[in-house]
Parts: C-alpha cells; structure tokens; sequence
C-alpha cells in the first residue's frame, strides 16, 4: 500500500532513531510503552482554563489527571468542540505536570484534526513545568512569548513530534536531571535566550527540526548533558548555533548552521563535539571557536564562507578533520593560539582571505594528503621550528596561493629547507636535515601542486635524485619534514637546464631578464676572481634571525662555487681582513633613502674589463618599520647579486620576493633559498677559471648553457617588455630588490 510523503519521513525518521546510541538511555521507556498500551483516554471538551459550570474537561485537568495515573494515557480533544483547523487555548497560569504516588506510565497528548495551540497570561515563570514524567505531545504549539518556555526536571522521556515553540523569556525548552528529550520535525524559534538548554545529565535528540531564529543560541549544554542534532537546521540565531560546555557532548549529523551572530559553534571546558556531513556557513564572525580542553571532530563537513575566520583553537582544545572543506572564510581559515592541537586528514582548506591554516604560541597542527588552494596568504603560516608552535604537512598539495606554500617566519630555513649542495650533470645532491622525511612535488610553477614521492635523507642529511625524473617544462620542489616533526618551507630543486633563465641570472640578458628582450649571446658575466674570500661586512648587527640565515647561506657559498670563491660575515667592526678577501660593507638605511629607489634592498657592483669586481661593492637593506622584523631573503637576495648573479622571473632573485599578485611574466614561488636554477648559475659562473671576459655564447660553446630555450616555466615567459627597469652604464651595474 502506497504511503503518504509524512509517513515516510517519519518511518525513515524512526529508522535513523532506531540506529543511534542516546536512545539506549530510552530502551527502558520504550519496552514500558511496548508492554503497557494506554488505558486511558482523557477528552478535552473546553478550551477554557477554569473548570467549567456544567459538564466539561479542560486542558489543565486532563494533564494532571493523566499525570496522575501510573498507566499509559491519551490526552485528546474533542472533534465536536474543536472542529476548526486551529485551536488556541490561553493557560491563566503556569501547568504544572508531577507524577503520582504509584508513578506515572507513558501519557500522550495528541491533536488530530486540529492543530492545538497553548498560550500563557503569566509574565513570570515557565508555561509548563513537567517533573518525573514521560510525556509525548504530538502536533502542538507552545506560543510562550510571555513565559518562560517549558521546563522539564527528570523525565524519563519528553517527546515533541511535529509541535512548535515560538517565544520565551528565556530558553524555549530547558530540561534538568537524567531525563531524555525528543524534539522530531518540530520547530523552536524566537527565544530570548536558546532554544533548547540542557544541564545535568539529560539526554537530547533533535531530528528534522529547526532550532532557528532564537536570541542566543538554538542549543545550549552545559554539565554532563548529551545532544544528537540529525538533519537540523540551526540558523540565524543571535550569537552561536550549538554552545558546548563544561563535560556535554553534542553529535550533529547531516545538520546545517547559517548565519550566526558570533560564531556557528562555541565548544569550550571538557567538552566533545562530532559533526559529520554538516554545513556550517556565512557566520557573522567564525565559523567554530574551541576552548579548554574541548574536542571537536568534523567528519565531511564544510566550514565556508564566514565573516571572520573559519575555525578558531585555543587553550588546549583538539580539533580532527577529515575529509572537510575549510574555504572562503574572511580572514584565516584555520588558526590555532596556546597548546591547541589540530589534526587534518584529507580535505580542502581553500580560498581564504588569510593563511589557509595559522599555527601561533605553541600549537601543532598536522596535517595528511591535504588540499591547500588559493588562500589569500599561504597554504600554512608558522613560526620558525625554534618556536614552541609545531606545524607538519605531508603529501599536501598546493595550488594559487598568494604567497608561499608553506610559511616559516621570521627566519624561514627553520626547519632548513631542501637545498641543492651541487648539480653534477644529469644528477643533484640536495642537502636536508638528517633523516628527514622529504615530500617531492613536480608542477610548472615551483608552488607544490602535484605529489610525486617521498624520500627519507641519510644520516648526514643528503639523497640524490636524477635531472631525469623531471618532464620537460616542470620543476619539482621539495619539503623537508624533521624527526620531530616540523616541516619546513618549499623549495625548487630540480628542474631541466634553462637557457633564458640562466642568461637572465648571469648577464642580464632576454625575455626573464629586467632588460627584456631576445638573449644577447655577447652579454657578459661578472664574477670575482678565482681564490677570493668575500666578507659581508655588516654595520651594525642585524636581528638574530637574519644572523642565523646570513651565517647559513655564506657556510654553502664555498659548495655552490665549487670552491672557486668563499664568503663568510662579520657582524662587528673587522680588525683586518686575511689576504685575498673582499669586503663588501651591507648597511641599513631608511625607506625614504633614495639609495633604495623605493626597494627593499639595493647592491651597488663595479667591475673591470675581463669582468671581474673590482669595488667599491656595497649593499644597502631597508630598515624594518617598528613593528616589523627584517626579512633575511633580502639580504641573501642582495648577497647573491655581490656574488655576480642577476634578477630573472623565478626564485630568490625574482623582483617579486613578497609581492602580490605577480606583475605580468613573473612567478611568485617566493623560494626561501636559493634554487636549482640560482645554484646552478653559480656553478657555471665559477666552472670556468678563464681569467678574460666571458660572454653567454662562450658559455654556451662550453657546454655551460642549453643551446635553445626549453619549454621550463613556460607559463612566465612574457608576451611584451616588462615595464621595470633599471639605470646602468658601462662600469655600474645598479641592482635592486624588490620589497618585503
């Protein structure tokens, strides 16, 4: 026999009921219904409040009589005096609903034929109060706008099926005790405060309702009080959708959140939160706050579209994704303070207007085959390893990311990045931390968009890899994670050899140059001569963090000259320098200098005939603002220009260090060290000991330099001139940084 489209929701209801674990805290009630058919049948025959002077039943007196009796009862109206499709009956004074000596069996009230509606004249106090009772009110609303709502107190069972609350002085519903609520295809809306409040030890299971519309909330547990919500909606409500306290537990499936005046959920104390295939969307503010030592797991879910930011972890609280989409949120989609911890598995945190994911103070975040795709700033956002925060990603990919893919600040070699020691023809040795675990990604772009493989370093923190492994017009890039589990920045380290942007990065010459154009085969290279120490003379002693790089970059200068020429720093006033070395003096100056022309670091180079520094050399570095931290990459950028190497369109010598969106032809891959392609350009420069001129066609007889362009990075190659350029004459070479 066919059936109607309510009795089949409500038997999928009752099927999806049967199957959760809160109704083993009702398996007692139910066998009791099962066992004891109602005997009783109470008619309401007027829907006045006071008895009347003839014969006749009133609300009041039916509830309280059925309350009365221990077997199971039926409240019903009369069909001959109800006979209007809606009912209102205003209560003079709150009802007050207790169990009888023997107790109380399983009373229903239950309008057919009509939809009863129960009004309240009280201003103070709830519209009913029900203690010790099971109850089941079946197509009735509650309009409680002058009363404090229902309150229940140690009921074993109270169950809303198709019923309607609307208005409350305060809660809508607020149960204490160890009883059980059912609120199923039943709407709450317009409380002053939430529309349902737990304490204790109650058990609530909300289906195919709507908890919307409320001052403050639509669900609110405090104590050791149990929630499941199954396809709920919980929308526009004042400040959170669900706020879980103090040791409640709340289990959300298939339930929607929308547009909350704070945040979509508030978990903070001990408390536990599960929400699987949710949607929480366009909160006002977050979309989930965790405090405490809350912990929240989101299974399928999707946190979008919110004002502020996505998820916010505090305090201790612990947060499991899986297979959840973090995107479009305004500010960071995920961000962790104190000793939150977060755990990610798969899923996509996309299109936020801040870092996809902040790790902050010393939280961890871990995150496993992971999507990170157009954030605003990075894919992650963390402090240098040295902090106490600890963030790890594994097998993520990265995709149109503003900035990096990954962000270590403010030293970003903390871990140290995957980094080319040296290129010996078809084969790379790319030093890491010892032991590390070393993610490879190939793309065209250097910005981690497709996973490759993984390899573990040796002992000494070296692995080889083959220039084969990488198809033509692809890099691959690579990230380090440590044996305790910090994971540092991207970096390229393998690519095919190519034409334009070695010409760029030796000679300032062709289409991913600053001079534009096709290459100049008789532009010429500068470098120092064979046997020279380079002292990177500071004027004053620069953050640690830029100490540390600065020190890091000059111990692998010797490896990527192939020890034609080494560099250290000084960082106090030199006594006197050891023979054959060079100074080349780095001080700091205001943005205004105009020695800067507006940049973040400039390098002044003079050199003679056969294309060797002579000096004076110096580097000139902005000062940060007060409350920035200077950027060590410019200083290693400016470092590398001292060393003979030029500006191209990729890497660390990109004008685009740190700027968004890229100016046209440029890719931002905002590399935290030197490329593949920029030590491979030092090797070549410093391969050839001819002490005369050299120029890119002898570099390319040599066998130094691709003979045609390859197709590498295909994507930067410019349709017209670049419009930035720079001032040069015969013997100075003016170069500049971009900003930071």
């Amino acid at each position: 026999m066919a059936r109607s489209r309510s009795e089949k929701a409500r038997t999928g209801c009752a099927g999806r009921i049967s199957s959760w674990t809160l109704l083993v805290a009702l398996a007692p009630a139910a066998a009791a219904l099962a066992q004891h058919p109602p005997r009783l049948v109470f008619v309401v025959t007027t829907g006045a409040d006071h008895p009347p002077a003839g014969p006749g039943v009133t609300l009041r007196q039916a509830l309280e009589a059925a309350a009365a009796d221990p077997r199971d009862n039926v409240v019903r109206f009369d069909p001959r005096v109800f006979a209007e499709s809606t009912v209102r009956i205003v209560l003079e004074r709150g009802l007050a609903l207790r169990a009888g000596p023997e107790g109380a069996g399983h009373d229903t009230l239950e309008a057919a034929g009509c939809r009863i509606e129960i009004a309240g004249r009280m201003d103070t106090g709830p519209l009913l109060t029900a203690h010790g009772l099971t109850l089941a009110f079946r197509n009735v609303s509650f309009d409680a706008s002058s009363t404090r709502g229902l309150y229940l107190s140690d009921c074993p069972e109270v169950r809303f099926e198709r019923c309607t609350l609307s208005g409350s002085l305060g809660a809508g519903i607020t149960a204490f005790g160890s009883g059980a609520v059912q609120v199923i295809e039943s709407t709450i809306t317009g409380c002053r405060t939430h529309a349902i409040e737990t304490h204790d030890q109650v058990a609530l299971l909300a289906a195919e309702s709507s908890l919307s519309g409320n001052g403050q909330s639509g669900l609110a547990q405090f104590d050791r009080s149990r929630a499941i919500l199954a396809d709920c909606r919980l929308d526009d409500n004042g400040r959170w959708a669900a706020v879980v306290s103090a040791s409640a537990s709340l289990r959300a499936d298939r339930t929607e959140m929308r547009r909350s005046g704070l945040a979509h959920l508030d978990a903070g104390a001990d408390s536990h939160v599960e929400l699987n295939d949710c949607s929480l969307r366009e909160s006002k503010r977050f979309g989930i706050m965790a405090g405490g030592r809350s912990q929240v797991r989101l299974i399928r879910c999707a946190v979008t579209s919110q004002a502020a930011r996505g998820i916010e972890l505090q305090d201790e609280a612990q947060a499991v994704l899986r297979q959840t989409l973090v995107g479009w949120n305004g500010h960071f989609g995920i961000v962790l303070f104190g000793r939150s911890i977060a755990h990610i598995d798969g899923g996509s945190i996309s299109g936020n207007r801040g870092h996809g994911m902040a790790v902050r103070d010393q939280a961890t975040a871990e995150a496993y085959d992971c999507r990170f795709e157009r954030n605003e700033y990075s894919g992650i956002g963390a402090p240098d390893a040295g902090s106490h925060a600890r963030a790890l990603a594994r097998r993520c990919t990265f995709h149109g990311n503003g900035m990096r893919p990954i962000f270590r600040g403010p030293m970003h070699i903390d871990p140290p990045v995957p980094t080319v020691a040296r290129i010996d023809g078809r084969f790379v040795l790319v030093r890491t931390p010892p032991r590390a675990t070393v993610d490879l990604y190939l793309d065209t772009g250097g910005e981690a968009a497709r996973y490759l493989r993984t390899v573990v370093a040796d002992d000494i923190g070296t692995f080889r890899l083959s220039l084969d492994e990488v198809p033509s017009g692809q890099v691959m890039t690579a990230a380090a994670t440590t044996v305790d589990g910090h994971t540092s920045e991207f970096n390229v380290i393998a690519a095919q050899p190519d034409r334009e942007i070695l010409a760029a990065l030796l000679a300032r010459t062709g289409p991913l140059s600053d001079a534009g154009g096709p290459i100049d085969t008789d532009a010429a290279v500068q470098r120092w001569r064979p046997g020279t120490h380079v002292v990177f003379q500071f004027a004053e002693r620069p953050p640690p963090h830029v100490v540390r790089y600065v020190q890091w970059f000059t111990q692998r200068l010797g490896d990527w000259t192939t020890g034609t020429v080494t560099a250290d720093a000084a960082f106090e006033p030199p006594t006197s320098l050891p023979p054959g070395a060079m100074s080349v003096p780095i001080e700091f100056a205001y943005q205004t200098d105009e020695r800067l022309r507006g940049a973040g670091g400039t390098t002044y180079t003079r050199w003679d005939s056969q294309g060797f520094f002579t000096g004076p050399i110096r580097i000139v570095l902005a000062r940060a603002g007060p409350a920035e931290l200077p950027c060590p990459r410019v200083a290693v950028h400016e470092m590398l220009h001292a060393m003979g190497l030029y500006h191209a369109r990729v890497g660390l010598l990109s004008r685009m260090q740190g700027m968004t969106p890229p100016a046209t032809g440029y890719v931002n891959d905002f590399a935290p060290a030197p490329t593949f392609h920029d030590v491979l350009a030092l090797q070549v420069l410093y391969k050839q000991k001819v002490m005369s001129r050299i120029t890119i066609a002898q570099l390319t007889r040599a066998g130094l330099l691709p003979q045609a362009p390859g197709p590498s990075l295909a994507a930067v190659r410019p349709s017209e001139r670049p419009t930035t350029e720079e001032p040069e004459s015969a013997e100075l070479n003016h170069q500049t940084a971009s900003r930071q």
